[in-house]
C-alpha cells in the first residue's frame, strides 16, 4: 500500500473519531431527537459533506457510537463476571448493556427498536454480539455442570432475556423513569431463574 493511501486511511479514521467524539456530548446534552447533523458537524469542526462521506445519517453515527460502547463492554465484561453463578452473570451482562442505553438516552433506544431506521443492520449486529456472549456464558456454565431446565437452550434463554430487556427499554422510553439499568436488573433478577 502506498504512503498516500495509508495517510488517507489515517485521516479518515481520525475524522470518524472526531465525529464520534463530537456526537457523544451533544447526545447527552440534547438527546437524540433534538440532535442535528449540522450541530454534530459544527462541534466536530467539519462540513456536512465530510460527515456524509463517513455516515449516512445521525442514526448511522449513533449506531457506530453504540457499537463502540458495546464492543468495549463485551471485551471487558469477563472480569466482572468471573466467579459468579450463571444467573448473576446474565443479569449483570444485561444490566451493563442497559447502562449503555442509559448513557444514550431514552429517545436513542427508539432508534434501535424501530425497524424503519437506516441503522437496522447495526441493530442486528449488536443483537448478534450480545447473543454470542450469552451463548458463551451459558455453554461454559453447562460444561461446568450447570443444569438447564428441560427444553431450554442458549437461544431461547437469550430471546426471553432480550424480550424482557426490550420491554424495560420500551417502558423507559414511554415513561422516562430515571434508572433503566437498575429497573432492568431488578426485573431480570426476579425472573432469570425461571428462564433457565
Amino acid at each position: 500500500m502506498k504512503k498516500s493511501q495509508i495517510a488517507r486511511q489515517e485521516r479518515n479514521a481520525q475524522l470518524v473519531k472526531n465525529i464520534v467524539e463530537a456526537t457523544k456530548p451533544l447526545l447527552l446534552q440534547q438527546g437524540y431527537e433534538d440532535l442535528t447533523i449540522r450541530e454534530i458537524c459544527a462541534n466536530a469542526g467539519i462540513t456536512t459533506g465530510m460527515f456524509y462521506r463517513h455516515f449516512v445519517s445521525k442514526d448511522d453515527v449513533l449506531s457506530f457510537c453504540y457499537m463502540q460502547e458495546l464492543e468495549v463492554l463485551l471485551s471487558n465484561i469477563d472480569k466482572k463476571l468471573e466467579g459468579l453463578p450463571l444467573p448473576e452473570q446474565l443479569v449483570m451482562l444485561h444490566t451493563e448493556v442497559m447502562k449503555i442505553n442509559s448513557r444514550f438516552g431514552p429517545a436513542s433506544v427508539y432508534m434501535f427498536l424501530n425497524r424503519k431506521t437506516e441503522s437496522t443492520s447495526g441493530s442486528w449486529q449488536m443483537r448478534d454480539m450480545l447473543k454470542a456472549k450469552n451463548t458463551e456464558l451459558i455453554e461454559k456454565s453447562v460444561a461446568e455442570g450447570f443444569a438447564l431446565s428441560p427444553g431450554r437452550d442458549s437461544d431461547n434463554i437469550y430471546y426471553d432475556i432480550s424480550t424482557i430487556s426490550k420491554g424495560c427499554m420500551a417502558d423507559w422510553y414511554m415513561t422516562g423513569f430515571e434508572d433503566i439499568a437498575d429497573h432492568a436488573k431488578n426485573i431480570l433478577s426476579r425472573l432469570v431463574f425461571y428462564l433457565l
